[in-house]
């Protein structure tokens, strides 16, 4: 501990040491006048309030003794008077003894409450003498500190030395401690040294701060290694999420491009559908109408020539050609129609095989954005705090952060686009098993 440390302290309890005085000194006062201008002005009161009492009480008692006399001396009377003034003396002498009684009583419950009081007042008193004992010692406690600190200050700055002049805090004393004098002859040594042109030696100090330098900037590079590494993984990490964003985007139209694709061909399906339930309805309306016909004619021309037959056909002959004319159209339908089952049961398919993929890349790229967007992956990546000369890194943030959104808005699509793709699979699976 120097000089200055302890010339600081000393003076901290010097002053520490005046404010409990002059605390103590104001509890004294305090204390005092508590404990003689109150209770003297509360007894001086309480004695007031008796003394009035005492000579309300003693009025009372002669103005009832001269009423005794009055009643005494007009006793001699005659007796309807007598007992007429004795029947209005009588009340007279109860109201004074009931004036007399609450006076009394209203004496006894102020002195009883001056009791209480002046109690009181001697609880307060005890108190505050246990504070002032109790500030008494803390004050005995802050003296032998300062005593002991200065008898250690002493010490240090030598008995010789005056304590006024080693406290003094004006500026003009001109006394320096150890601590300034040893800096102020190192630097004159350095600087004889130096004119000497002699290489100035290195000390302990200087070396062991020197090492600390240099340990420090070894670990400060370190850092700045780890940091730059993992700033490069972190951008490879960017690159390969555009990568795979860019393979999301090229999928979507792919899969947008086959969407349209095979809704123009579920629409021609449809409409060949359409068109052959027509061309079977007519082939329908035919054959009824060739059967009819061929009935109607075996039972007209049942007695038709050979020559005529040779020379047309019947129309037998011709409803059977008709029919198997029909028959082979019907079988060509059939056939094309099952293929073209065929071939939509294979887009089925292929649609729900396409749309499991789709709902993996959706729950990948979900699961990399959510991973990507919570705070403690933000906060635990390297480079992604802020620190002097970190603009890109800033710039880098920025970037993530619209990379997220839009990678959630192309989520969203993602999902409306295979909600899309699940309704027209069930539409074609509906129309699969209707046909």
């Amino acid at each position: 501990m120097n000089a200055a440390e302890l010339q600081q302290k000393c003076l901290a309890l010097e002053s520490e040491l005046r404010d409990r005085e002059s605390e103590l000194a104001t509890l004294r006062e305090l204390a005092q006048d508590l404990s003689q201008d109150v209770q003297a002005a509360k007894i001086i009161e309480l004695s007031k309030k008796n003394r009035a009492l005492n000579l309300a009480l003693e009025r009372e008692r002669q103005r009832s003794a001269k009423l005794q006399a009055d009643l005494s001396a007009g006793g001699g009377s005659s007796g309807r008077p007598a007992s007429s003034s004795g029947a209005a003396a009588a009340p007279n002498v109860e109201a004074i003894e009931e004036v007399a009684r609450s006076m009394v009583e209203k004496a006894a419950e102020a002195a009883e409450a001056a009791q209480r009081e002046a109690a009181q007042w001697k609880d307060k008193l005890s108190q505050t003498t246990n504070k002032i004992s109790q500030l008494e010692q803390k004050v005995f406690t802050l003296e032998s500190e300062n005593k002991k600190l200065t008898r250690a200050l002493v010490r240090e700055v030598g008995e010789d030395v005056p304590l006024a002049k080693v406290l003094d805090d004006s500026g003009s004393s001109e006394w320096k401690g150890r601590r300034e004098q040893i800096i102020a002859l190192r630097d004159q040594v350095k600087q004889l040294r130096a004119a000497a042109g002699q290489a100035p030696a290195e000390t302990k100090q200087e070396a062991a701060a020197k090492g600390v330098i240099n340990k420090i900037a070894k670990e400060r590079n370190q850092e700045m290694d780890r940091l730059t590494s993992e700033l490069v993984a972190v951008r490879g990490e960017l690159d390969a999420l555009k990568l795979k964003y860019d393979g999301a985007m090229s999928r979507r139209k792919i899969l947008e491009a086959e969407l349209s694709s095979v809704k123009a061909k579920v629409a021609v399906v449809l409409e060949k559908t359409q068109m052959d339930d027509r061309l079977i309805a007519a082939l329908k309306a035919e054959v009824a109408a060739l059967r009819k016909g061929g009935g109607g004619g075996g039972a007209q021309g049942a007695g038709a020539g050979a020559a005529g037959s040779a020379e047309r056909p019947g129309p037998a002959s011709v409803g059977r050609a008709g029919a198997r004319c029909t028959s082979a159209t019907t079988a060509h339908d059939d056939e094309e129609l099952w293929r073209e089952l065929g071939s939509l049961r294979r887009r089925v398919a292929e649609q729900e095989e396409q749309i499991d993929r789709q709902e993996a890349i959706i729950l990948a790229l979900q699961q990399r954005a959510s991973v990507a967007s919570t705070p403690t992956a933000g906060a635990g990546r390297p480079g992604s705090g802020s620190r002097p000369g970190s603009g890109g890194q800033m710039g880098g943030g920025g970037r993530s952060a619209q990379w997220d959104g839009a990678t959630e808005q192309q989520l969203r699509l993602l999902e409306v686009e295979n909600s899309r793709l699940t309704e027209l699979v069930a539409l074609l699976q509906r129309k699969l098993e209707g046909m």
